[in-house]
């Protein structure tokens, strides 16, 4: 935090390649998204690695029933998968910016009373694909999710905790395996194979679910006790998707959880 360093700015000979960023589209130099017409991630490609990141939709969103007993701002009970609307339908979208920067296509959803703004940004470069969001919330015992189905099969899946990394099984066999539904995590999950994995990095949200091949992030919660409003309002939040080779550690996905929560000013 004390130390300094300095950078000459200059001219490149060369202007960098401008990412493509259309409504169906986004591209760089690495990564080649596909969306459809309701702005849902069809496919993922990783141009370095030759190889298709999905196995089905990505950046899902769905919205799930969360009644708990007792206690809903603290608990969680895995029956909130019994009711749930996903959010198929896109209100708009729209091409923000292609340029030698970035592209940016924004999608606004609403459901209910509340309204989800995302611009789904790739950077010149990148290996990443980030989706910065806002919520005006206003919804009473609900759940907000983001999925991805992921071309990934493995039995284990990792989370990034206080000073290390835990790993969790990413099946439901016993009654020990089903207790454990929900994982909390600091910057990052991870899924990985024996030479591919899949990161999703948080600037601030710490749960997550992750079953068989599916990831998903908890975003947004709805409790109504103790405080019946205490989440509604505007809440802004980054979530990022980053495929990578070889698994957690060799991706050095804790340093790309650090970039995304901590970016230079």
């Amino acid at each position: 935090p004390m130390g300094l360093r300095a950078f000459s700015v200059g001219y490149r000979a060369e202007p960098l390649p401008a990412v493509i960023a259309e409504k169906t589209r986004i591209e760089n130099e690495r990564l080649r998204v596909t969306l459809d017409a309701d702005g849902i991630l069809t496919s993922l490609y990783d141009k370095l690695a030759c190889r298709e990141v999905l196995a089905g939709e990505g950046n899902l969103l769905t919205v799930f029933q969360d009644k708990c007993v007792h206690e809903t701002a603290w608990n969680l009970e895995l029956n909130y998968q019994k009711k749930f609307w996903e959010l198929r339908g896109a209100q708009s979208i729209e091409v923000l910016e292609a340029n030698e920067l970035r592209g940016v296509v924004r999608v606004v959803r609403v459901f209910n009373n509340s309204r989800i703004t995302q611009d789904i940004i790739l950077y010149t470069g990148a290996d990443r694909l980030d989706f910065v969001t806002t919520v005006d919330w206003y919804e009473s015992d609900k759940l907000l999710k983001a999925a991805f189905t992921v071309d990934i099969l493995s039995t284990r899946a990792s989370f990034e905790i206080a000073h290390g990394a835990i790993s969790r099984p990413t099946h439901w066999n016993n009654g020990f395996d089903r207790a454990r539904f929900e994982q909390s995590a600091h910057k990052w999950a991870d899924l990985s194979e024996g030479g591919y994995g899949v990161s999703l990095l948080n600037d601030c949200k710490y749960g997550y679910d992750i079953k068989d091949n599916v990831m998903r992030l908890s975003l947004l919660r709805a409790p109504t006790c103790p405080d019946r409003t205490g989440d509604h309002g505007i809440n802004t939040f980054t979530y990022s998707v980053y495929p990578h080779e070889n698994d957690w550690r060799d991706a050095q996905t804790v340093r790309r959880g650090l970039e995304l929560n901590c970016p230079p000013e």
